[in-house]
């Protein structure tokens, strides 16, 4: 475990550099890290900052830094070497490329985008800034970064002067776990022990799924489910994009195509043939108030103070699928509550088996140009920009998070860009 702070960066609570929060990712003991440790290590301070590991059984470094070290307010950069006996590199992603193994002389950007898959070589939805690679000799080490700013990975080729993978970081500290193994699946295991073993998952969540966008009514679906019987194919689960959903709004059902009463009955069939049901639920909370209908998930969300705040300290409105919404923010206070109340008044409505949670980028229909730092309803406004009834507005050009003096190679070129500001 290596990090790299500045001299003034008394502890993250103090707030002088952003690292992700110890209650987010609690970071494991050194004992417990050093306890089957083969490596050692190399640090060098003279005008470069020269860092090296190795193997205890090996001459060959695994990594070494010995190019400049470059740590500004918003831009830190640093080149590892690689050994020259590395067949494969995997990881750093996600991103929307051809292959899964990384290629030199290319650079893969993570910022959690909501980009169709069919854009090639893009950052797409998840960021999981670590990498593992493999030797001929079957070995395996990896490098995990605790950093959640943009950042970017450049896999460069250099037959005389050796392999090199350039990092890139648009703000934060240097915190790198290195992890070790006689194969892969060590290296994975170490890195569980930082990062946290993923839950067990269901028995049925290994079965025969189907879903799709576009279904008209119940009666479809229905039929659906039928004919896989009939087939003889196995159907675990049947999933529901937002088609069910009463104007795309979350925990609601269309009480035309999709009635409550219809759905409590199909649902009740799927139990009883051992079948399961999972819905999707976007994190966008539609931000219309009506008082002769008041939506609950908007109310209760106001009124618990959970939804994200722009630049003048307003709601920040965005769009998603039912037009004008809100976000709630996963730092509020109340959030764990908010979100809970919400799933079990659903449950109420509708028994699921598990929910499947989309577009927590966030993705924003809005700010594809990555400019709008605040915004207003507006019902004269058209679908400029992907603004449907919103207007937004571009508040403070030195906004230095909007407007970094260096952007990574996301998706969309801009930091906003259909996300939030």
């Amino acid at each position: 475990h290596m990090k790299i702070v500045p001299s003034d960066n008394a502890n993250v609570s103090e707030g002088v550099r952003w690292e992700v929060p110890e209650d987010v990712l609690p970071r494991p003991t050194t004992k417990s890290l050093l306890k089957d440790a083969t490596l050692k290590t190399t640090i060098t301070n003279k005008d470069v900052f020269q860092f090296a590991l190795h193997n205890k059984h090996s001459t060959q470094d695994l990594f070494y830094m010995s190019k400049m070290l470059v740590f500004q307010d918003q831009y830190i950069q640093f080149v590892i070497g690689t050994p020259k006996n590395v067949v494969a590199t995997y990881g750093f992603g996600e991103s929307t490329r051809k292959t899964q193994k990384l290629q030199y002389n290319s650079t893969y950007a993570l910022w959690a985008t909501d980009l169709a898959a069919a854009e090639f070589d893009g950052s797409l939805y998840g960021s999981h800034p670590f990498y593992i690679q493999i030797l001929d000799d079957g070995s395996a080490h990896g490098l995990f970064i605790v950093n959640s700013n943009a950042m970017e990975m450049t896999m460069h080729r250099d037959e005389s002067q050796g392999d090199t993978i350039g990092i890139q970081l648009a703000g934060g500290v240097i915190d790198i776990y290195f992890f070790n193994g006689k194969n892969p699946s060590e290296v994975i295991q170490q890195y569980l022990d930082v990062i946290g073993k993923p839950m067990l998952i269901p028995r049925w969540s290994l079965g025969f799924h189907n879903c799709r966008w576009g279904y008209e009514n119940l009666e479809y679906v229905e039929g659906v489910v039928s004919n896989y019987s009939s087939a003889g194919i196995p159907l675990e689960t049947q999933w529901f994009d937002i088609d069910y959903m009463d104007k795309y709004k979350d925990f609601t059902v269309d009480p035309i195509n999709f009635p409550a009463s219809g759905m409590k009955s199909f649902i009740d069939t799927l139990h009883e043939n051992n079948q399961h049901f999972v819905p999707i639920v976007d994190p966008g909370i539609y931000a219309i108030l009506e008082e002769s209908d008041p939506y609950p998930a908007l109310v209760q969300g106001l009124e618990q103070n959970v939804f994200i705040k722009d630049l003048n300290d307003d709601l920040y409105l965005g769009q998603v699928w039912p037009g004008a919404t809100y976000f709630p923010d996963w730092f509020a206070k109340n959030i764990s509550t908010y979100w809970t109340s919400q799933y079990v008044d659903f449950y109420g409505l509708l028994e699921y088996s598990g929910i499947w949670i989309d577009m927590n980028e966030v993705s924003n229909f809005c700010n594809a140009n990555g400019l709008a730092q605040t915004c207003e309803l507006d019902s004269h406004t058209d679908c400029d920009d992907g603004c449907c009834d919103i207007r937004c507005h571009t508040v403070d050009m030195s906004n230095k998070y909007d407007y970094p003096p260096y952007t990574p190679h996301v998706s969309q070129n801009s930091m906003g860009g259909k996300t939030l500001a």
